[in-house]
Parts: C-alpha cells; structure tokens; sequence
C-alpha cells in the first residue's frame, strides 16, 4: 500500500468494517454495529479510500448465476380467407404457438445446454418437458441475458410454465441486448443479425421458413437444423453482449463480495479516474482494466451536504 495503517482497529476489526460498509451500511452505522469509536472507524474508511483499488486484493465472493438463454418458438396455425387481415381473431386460431427449441448456457463458461421436441410432440405442439427443463436451469439463475429476452423468451416461456401448471419462476433480472441496443446507441437497425454483422462477430445461419414449416410437422431433419441453430443462437448471445459490455450505460452488477473489485467482471485491477459527483454526495470513480467499465465506492469520498439543490 502507499502506507501502512496506524490506526488502533484491530485486523479483525478492519475486515469486519469492510465488509459492513461493502454491503451499504453507512460508517456510523458500522461503528455503533462494532461497538467501536466512530472516529477510529472513520479514520480507518478513509484510510482505505485513499489507498489505489490495486493496493486492497481480495478474493472474489461467487457473484449471481447469470444464464445466457433463448428459445425458438413454433407459430400459430390459422384460419382465414384473406391473407392481408389486419387483425386475427382468437376464433381463427386452429392451433396456438409452442416452444420449439431452446438453448443456454452459464456466462463465459463453455457448456451449452439445449432442449428440443420430439417429432411427435412437435407435430402434437406439446412442450411441456421440454419447458419443465427450461424452468428448472432458471430457477437456478439471478440474471439473464439475451436479445429480446424480456418481451420475447422470458414471457413466452413463462405463459407455457402457466399453461402446464408447472412451478413458477422466482424473480430474475434481465439484460436485454435489444433495449441495450436502442437505449445506449444509434445504430440504424437492433436486430441480432444486423448488430452481429456490425461487431464482426459469428451470425447463425437461418434454417429457412420451409424448415421451421417441416419441423412443426415433426421432421426430424429439419428439427435437427433448428436445434443447431438454437445452440449458435445462444453463443451469439452472449457474443454481442459481451462486445457491447464495456459501452453500456447502466449495468446491472454481476460480482458479490466485499473488498476493491470490479462489480461486473471481479477484477481487482483498477485505475482511478476521477469523481462520481450526485445531488448532495462526491464518490471516488474507478475504471477496470479488464472489462474497461466504470464503477464508483459505495463510502462517500467527502462529507454528504445538509442541503439538496432544487
């Protein structure tokens, strides 16, 4: 460190400090939690404020389970005399969409996970075990990512855990690529292809309308396709975020655990790069030379104002 402590908190002390005031609780609030002298607390936050991210290592807590995931789902089967209808109407629908396929993987780990249906229940439009495999692995994940995961994946697959009276999902955090896409930049189109195409990244090839139209049938072909390509789906998925990550202007963090580290990728390589200034409040700012994000201190860098301006 640029210097050594001096202060009179013990070892056991220091760590229990940085750990209270890492999960938001304020200094005094920490003082009084350890029974200690505000004054030596706040000497020692200070102390530690002053010291390069660098300088204070430690070892990452497991962060949220972020899962990477998408689903391809079959289209509705209707009636009609008019192929330019404006509106389709409940009593045209012969049969309603179903999930077809559906890919996922933990993020910046290797393994994809897939799921598809049979031949016959894909021409009997019954995904139930499939979807029963989906809820399971979402269960088990705090975030998600894809594009249109939020208007598209998550509310389809949760109206098919509804319709099978399956166990419902806990809540869970998204980061949607597609409202990334048109909320942080001006790209002409936010399609997926097109923003892949842009980054330089893989696009995964298009199975066609006539496969789609064959594997709802139940052609084992053609199902075969669709679940390759919802395996390149996923892994484009979490492509693009990726190249998007470092631009973003609001992310959602991805690492736990007290202690100088980057909140979206655990780093503990950090740079300082000036102030994070709000209404009433100065915190130190901190570039990572990782990921290349921005983060600021959860422990104020001066005395909070009395007065907010209005």
């Amino acid at each position: 460190m640029s210097s050594m402590y001096r202060g009179k908190l013990s070892t056991g002390q220091q760590v229990l400090v940085k750990s209270l005031v890492a999960k938001g609780m304020s200094v005094r609030a920490a003082a009084k939690y350890m029974n200690a002298p505000y004054g030596q607390v706040r000497g020692y936050i200070e102390w530690l404020n002053s010291t390069t991210p660098q300088e204070t290592p430690e070892v990452a807590a497991d962060g949220p389970r972020v899962l990477i995931f998408d689903i391809e789902y079959g289209a509705m089967e209707l009636f009609g005399w008019d192929p330019s209808v404006d509106y389709i109407g409940h009593y045209m629908v012969n049969r309603l969409g179903y999930i077809l396929a559906w890919s996922a993987k933990w993020y910046r780990e290797p393994e994809i996970f897939s799921g598809i249906v049979t031949s016959v229940e894909s021409e009997d439009r019954d995904d139930k075990r499939i979807v029963e495999d989906l809820a399971k692995l979402l269960r088990t994940a705090d975030i998600v990512i894809g594009h249109n995961v939020v208007k598209h994946d998550l509310k389809k697959t949760r109206g098919r855990i509804l319709l099978h009276g399956l166990e419902t999902l806990p809540p869970i955090r998204a980061i949607d690529t597609l409202t990334v896409a048109r909320r942080d930049f001006g790209f002409d189109y936010n399609g997926m292809e097109p923003l892949l195409k842009l980054a330089g990244l893989n696009v995964p090839k298009k199975i066609g309308m006539d496969n789609w139209i064959k594997a709802m049938q139940g052609d084992s072909v053609a199902l075969g396709l669709l679940n390759k390509y919802s395996i390149e789906d996923a892994q484009a998925s979490e492509d693009l975020f990726e190249w998007m990550k470092p631009y973003v202007q609001r992310l959602i963090r991805m690492v736990d655990g007290p202690g100088w580290k980057c909140p979206i990728c655990g780093s503990i390589d950090l740079v300082k790069r000036g102030e994070q200034k709000t209404q009433v409040s100065t915190f130190q700012r901190s570039q990572c030379s990782n990921c290349e994000r921005y983060s600021r201190t959860k422990s104020l860098k001066t005395t909070r104002l009395e007065l907010q301006p209005l």
